[in-house]
């Protein structure tokens, strides 16, 4: 066989393959949230707090762990696709929200609801946004693919 032969069946191995792999992390299963254990377990306004004291270590501290948090629901945002995102009051100083992206799963146990509710969810930490609007700095704590926790 010539070295043109032997490098198209290599690469035509390697197509297969990596199409393969990219098949299966595609249509992979997401992860069962709900019966993970959590790796922190705390209140909102406490993890806002620690977020405003000490951003860097906190976002060293808790990025992609599973949290389970509890506090009071200020609103509740319902896309069109289905989706539902929690958003959390604040009662310290704050001038930021924490926000939790539900699993669509786990939309029909956040369906009742409203403000003012006590609520526990468990999701992971997604990311922190920042901003300074007016000299007035604010925090937005995002939590992803969270599960309502009975």
């Amino acid at each position: 066989m010539n070295n043109k032969i032997k490098i198209l069946i290599v690469l035509i191995i390697l197509g297969i393959g990596g199409g393969a792999i990219g098949y299966y992390m595609y249509n992979k299963p997401h992860e069962n949230i709900e019966n993970k254990k959590a790796a922190y377990t705390l209140s909102t306004d406490d993890l806002m707090a620690e977020f405003e004291t000490t951003e860097e270590e906190a976002k060293e501290k808790y990025k992609d762990k599973l949290l389970q948090v509890n506090g009071t629901v200020q609103g509740i945002n319902k896309s069109d696709d289905g989706g539902i995102t929690i958003l959390f009051a604040s009662s310290g100083t704050s001038m930021g929200n924490v926000k939790a992206g539900l699993q669509k799963e786990s939309a029909g146990k956040a369906a009742d609801l409203k403000s003012g509710d006590e609520v526990t969810i468990k999701g992971r930490l997604n990311g922190v946004n920042k901003m300074d609007e007016m000299g007035i700095e604010m925090i937005d704590i995002e939590l992803s693919r969270c599960v309502v926790v009975e």
